[in-house]
């Protein structure tokens, strides 16, 4: 993947995400993630899952939290370096054998199920954006050494 590609998926990324984010708050709710974000998430790396192992979609999820995390709350800010350190290691099983073109659609899916990612998270901190910001903090301190954000 090029370096271009990683810069687009950052600002693209944080793009969708204040998009997303600027709209009307939905009910407050819990902190537990909701059956209809659980079945976005599932069904988006759908899309994705003859392409990365599920240690990447782990990845790619993780990419996608801490993207939502740092436009919904207002003490956590995306480190842009170890994000995109971080997305260098979701390339496809087989890159090797791909033909261009196959690369680029690959790259497209991944931006695809990643902006879709972005939305579910952020479904959750419309729902509640004391608790999910609250809970980003506990995550980020609990998760220190492995956090994308500063």
């Amino acid at each position: 993947m090029t370096k271009s590609f990683f810069a687009g998926l950052i600002v693209a990324g944080s793009f969708a995400a204040t998009a997303l984010f600027s709209g009307p708050s939905l009910a407050a709710g819990s902190s537990e993630p909701s059956s209809l974000s659980r079945y976005v998430l599932s069904h988006a790396s759908d899309f994705l899952k003859q392409s990365l192992a599920p240690e990447q979609m782990s990845s790619l999820n993780l990419a996608a939290y801490s993207a939502a995390a740092a436009s919904a709350c207002g003490e956590i800010d995306l480190d842009e370096g170890k994000f995109t350190k971080h997305f260098e290691k979701l390339a496809h099983r087989n890159e090797a054998k791909l033909s261009p073109e196959q690369k680029v659609q690959f790259e497209r899916q991944l931006m695809l199920v990643y902006g879709v990612s972005i939305g579910a998270f952020l479904a959750e901190a419309g729902q509640n954006p004391d608790e999910f910001c609250k809970d980003a903090k506990e995550f980020k301190d609990a998760n220190q050494a492995t956090m994308l954000w500063k």
